[in-house]
């Protein structure tokens, strides 16, 4: 029996692995089952990367994330928010990272970069950066468990 998965918001699904730009690892429900998800990226924004991911690592958040214990997880969701990769892609307004280079993200997606507590590397803690997807790397956006990130 196929498992039925839901198109996501950002990442649209294509009907074969041929046709995908990466290939993310989803859950689907909060069972948690997990399919593979060929997709497209978006447009690469102006301020974004995208990378292929080499290391990811495992964190018990993405068991609460995964079964939707902590808040209403939407899915399908792709896990992993502690990531290593190299840069494939870099947005135009990019300055700081260029494709080749190895970078690593944490749980948080974005940071204003001034505040206190990012000039003391606590970019965890910025309460500055005010766009909606700030919070946490994999809500809405797919994390590392996949075989490319933006």
């Amino acid at each position: 029996m196929e498992i039925e998965i839901k198109e996501h918001d950002i990442y649209k699904k294509v009907p074969s692995l041929q046709e995908a730009d990466a290939i993310a690892k989803v859950i689907v429900d909060a069972t948690p089952k997990v399919v593979d998800y060929p997709f497209k990226f978006p447009e690469l924004r102006p301020y974004e990367i995208r990378a292929k991911v080499l290391y990811a690592g495992v964190c018990h958040s993405d068991v609460h994330v995964a079964k939707s214990e902590w808040y209403n997880s939407k899915y399908p969701l792709c896990l992993g928010h502690e990531v290593v990769a190299e840069v494939t892609n870099v947005g135009e307004e990019v300055t700081n990272f260029k494709p080749g280079e190895r970078v690593a993200w944490g749980c948080q997606r974005f940071y204003c970069g001034n505040c206190k507590n990012c000039s003391r590397g606590r970019t965890q803690l910025c309460r500055e950066d005010v766009r909606p997807e700030s919070i946490y790397l994999t809500d809405p956006f797919f994390g590392g468990f996949a075989t490319h990130i933006q």
